[in-house]
């Protein structure tokens, strides 16, 4: 058996990287796997992680797309009678003045079903699956009104999921996908729930899957010197929140190391920033880590919280990688962030949480608690284990050709 993955730039970039662990078990379930890469890569780019022997990278279809945006008239050439009355359709449920983004959807995914038929051999295929719910479900969606004998899936995850704070009613031809897709695999239990209620016609195809990461018996050791160390990880864009974790340091009197992860354009204003913060509190900014790399600094380094204080999440891989080293989290009750984080394993904030509120869970998390640490490796392995997420989510998959 074979699978086509379409993936936005796996393996050439780490926006992607939690595939790079499913893919390693979808492959000792299938024959073979084509990895098709639909943005534009440069000539420079290098693939960031390997994949297995009997899985190979077809980068035909996003040289395809790159030459034919610049040539235009996709619209023109591929628009058919469905997908002309599902372009009128969405402009009127998301309004004329949204006609821009809507076409822009639509024309991604005519561009993928064009870059597909001609770059895959696709009669050796009888099941797709898109890791987004976005042009590449719609591609692969339009794909199967000519190619019956494709099964089509798609995971969902948040930008792809939920319309609210984008300012349209709905996300461009979402209900489309839907209708075409054979299943649809929110990574959260609230997803599948949002899901549920705005398309109930297609209920019996949405059903959560979650992600999972590798478990482990090397543990993030307790902090031995009364010093609280406290990471969190994200992109710094105002939708993490990450100044927020700062300003609730500045009122905790405990010694606290603060350490980040991950780059963006609040880099310059939190260093500046942390010049405020008094004397017993220290703050590192390592930028953009590789993944690797981040597991062995838990196993390696004393850990005992990690933040996420995000406005918007799914169900956070980081989180799952925190709690497989036994770290417990504090998340915020957003998306399907009560499904990981519990008074068990951590902190559960309110979703409109205040600086004050971080300080308090800051100021008085007991050190070297087993209690936490035990309740943390329990919800990974129990829940969020990826080998056995994964072998279940391919042998699906599978039962699809059937």
């Amino acid at each position: 058996m074979k699978l086509l993955i379409l993936a936005h730039k796996f393996p050439y970039a780490s926006s992607e990287v939690f595939l790079e662990r499913e893919i390693r078990v979808l492959a000792q379930h299938f024959e073979e796997i084509l990895v098709v890469p639909t943005s534009p890569l440069t000539t420079s780019q290098k693939p960031l992680y390997e994949i297995p022997d009997n899985a190979r990278v077809e980068l035909g279809v996003s040289q395809f797309i790159h030459e034919r945006v610049t040539q235009g008239g996709i619209l023109r050439k591929n628009l058919d009678t469905f997908t002309a009355q599902a372009l009128l359709l969405n402009v009127f449920r998301l309004g004329v003045q949204n006609t821009r983004l809507i076409l822009g959807v639509l024309g991604d995914g005519l561009l993928i079903r064009e870059a597909l038929l001609k770059c895959v051999d696709l009669e050796s295929f009888k099941t797709g699956y898109a890791f987004w719910s976005d042009s590449l479900a719609l591609g692969l969606g339009l794909l199967k009104r000519t190619h019956s004998q494709l099964h089509v899936v798609a995971r969902s995850h948040r930008f792809d999921l939920y319309s609210e704070g984008k300012n349209v009613p709905s996300l461009p031809f979402q209900k489309e996908c839907m209708n075409l897709l054979d299943r649809i695999h929110p990574c959260s239990k609230e997803g599948e729930q949002y899901l549920h209620k705005k398309f109930p016609e297609v209920a019996r195809k949405i059903s959560v899957r979650y992600l999972g990461t590798l478990s482990s018996s090397r543990l993030s050791p307790h902090s031995p010197d009364g010093i609280l160390r406290l990471v969190s990880c994200s992109h710094l864009i105002p939708r993490k929140r990450t100044h927020l974790i700062l300003e609730a340091l500045k009122s905790v009197t405990r010694k606290v190391e603060w350490t980040h992860f991950g780059d963006g354009p609040e880099m310059q204003t939190l260093q500046v920033s942390c010049k405020q913060l008094p004397p017993q509190i220290r703050a590192h900014f390592f930028g953009n880590i590789q993944n690797e790399d981040l597991l062995k600094y838990y196993e390696t380094h004393p850990v005992d919280l990690f933040v996420n204080a995000s406005e918007s999440e799914g169900v956070p891989v980081s989180i799952m990688e925190a709690m497989s080293k036994g770290i417990p989290c504090i998340g915020t009750d957003v998306g399907g962030m009560r499904e990981i984080v519990n008074s068990e394993n951590g902190y559960l904030m309110p979703a409109e949480f205040s600086a004050q509120e971080l300080a308090e869970i800051v100021q008085n998390h007991p050190l070297g608690s087993n209690e936490y640490q035990e309740a943390a490796l329990r919800t990974q392995r129990t829940y969020f284990d990826a080998e056995k997420n994964y072998a279940n989510f391919a042998r699906e998959l599978k039962s699809l050709e059937i």
